[in-house]
This record gives structure tokens, C-alpha cells and sequence, in this order.
């Protein structure tokens, strides 16, 4: 509805000099009509009046026709500042929602990262715990066989590798 005022105000103003111009021409006209004479000298200078009236009329239009132009022309560049800036600004908000999407992607790379890296050394330490303990149980085993210590029983005897052949 603004628009459609907004366009309907312009065109008014463009119109408005018109009108004028046009009542100025029936006011010539009925002032010629009530002082016609038949006097050459004054028929001349009517026609030169004439002359000069319709130059200055073909300035004023040729004038009015240049503002309408400028007119037009600047409204459109100022259309067109107003598209570019908000194109500017989707622009600008999509590189602000595609870096918060890489900060986040990086900030779970690099939490993911850190439980990896968490992971594989709880797996080493266990890892190594168990190389502890399985290196322990076979040194006792070792010297539980040498002294053919059974299980079972609390007796210790010595054995040589002669005897057990």
C-alpha cells in the first residue's frame, strides 16, 4: 500500500508542472483571443511571444525530462546499494554459521582425540600390568617346578635333572 502511495505522490509530482504548463498555455490563448488586432506590428510581437514561449516550454520539458531521469537513475542505484548490503549480510551470516560449524567440528576432533589418547594409554598401562604379573607368576612357576614343589602338597624335595630321566 506505501508503495503504491509512494508512486502515486511521484507521479503527481511529475504531473503537477504539466498541469501548469498546460493552464498557462489556455491563459496565453484566451488573452490572445480578447486582444486580437489587426495591427502587423503587434501581430509580430504576438508571434514572437509565441516563439519564445514554446522554446521556453521545450526547455522546461527537456529540463523536466533530464529530472525524471536523475531521478529514476538515483532511485535505482539506491535500489541497488540496498540489495547489494543485504546480499552482504546473508553473506556475512553464512561465513559466521560455516566457522562456528569448523570451530565445533574442530572442538570435537580434539575431544575425541584426547579420549583416544586416553584410551590407548589405559590400555598400555594395563597392557603392562598384565606383562607384570604374567612375568611374576611365571617366576614363581619356574621356581616351584625346579624344587618340585607340588601344588598339593607342602612337602619340598630337590630334584636333579638325573633323578626325573
Amino acid at each position: 500500500m506505501g508503495a503504491f502511495q509512494a508512486r502515486r505522490s511521484h507521479t503527481d509530482s511529475c504531473l503537477l508542472p504539466l498541469q501548469q504548463q498546460h493552464m498557462q498555455q489556455q491563459q496565453q490563448q484566451q488573452q490572445q483571443q480578447q486582444h486580437r488586432h489587426h495591427d502587423k506590428a503587434y501581430l509580430l510581437s504576438q508571434v514572437q511571444q509565441q516563439q519564445q514561449q514554446q522554446q521556453q516550454q521545450q526547455q522546461q520539458q527537456q529540463q523536466q525530462q533530464q529530472q525524471q531521469q536523475q531521478q529514476q537513475q538515483s532511485g535505482c542505484w539506491v535500489q541497488l546499494a540496498s540489495t547489494l548490503r543485504e546480499q552482504q549480510q546473508q553473506i556475512d551470516a553464512a561465513a559466521a554459521d560455516t566457522a562456528a560449524a569448523a570451530d565445533t567440528a574442530a572442538a570435537a576432533d580434539t575431544a575425541a582425540a584426547a579420549d583416544t589418547a586416553a584410551a590407548a594409554d589405559t590400555a598400555a598401562a594395563a597392557d603392562t600390568a598384565a606383562a607384570e604379573s604374567n612375568s611374576s607368576s611365571s617366576k614363581y612357576s619356574s621356581s616351584r617346578n625346579a624344587f618340585n614343589i607340588s601344588p598339593r602338597s607342602s612337602r619340598c624335595t630337590k630334584t636333579t635333572p638325573q633323578e626325573t630321566s
